[in-house]
């Protein structure tokens, strides 16, 4: 005897909240941040490669791996209007101490 479970239906507002933004958004995010592929990928367990076909939009994440990277871009998009934290600046051009 088998039994199937039926997931319950996503409403059109729940799908939005758990969509991921378009390819090229997830590229735009990341490098307003000035993070690279490589250290995106690092923090979840993947390779650049891998980063790189989810911002063209080849392969796409699945299952709390696609959860926690929908959480972290929108964790940038929301940062996005405090600008990119700024980059030191290089010590030549920082002014001489008197």
């Amino acid at each position: 005897m088998t039994t199937s479970r039926t997931m319950p239906r996503l409403s059109a507002r729940e799908t939005a909240q758990n969509a991921l933004p378009a390819p090229g958004e997830r590229r735009r995010l990341r490098e307003l941040w000035g993070l690279t592929p490589q250290q995106v990928a690092v923090a979840f367990g993947v390779r650049a490669a891998t980063v790189r076909s989810w911002e063209s939009g080849r392969s796409e994440p699945t299952g709390q791996r696609r959860d926690a990277y929908r959480r972290f871009l929108q964790g940038l998009a929301q940062r996005a209007d405090l600008g990119p934290r700024p980059a030191a600046p290089p010590a030549a051009s920082l002014p001489a101490a008197a």
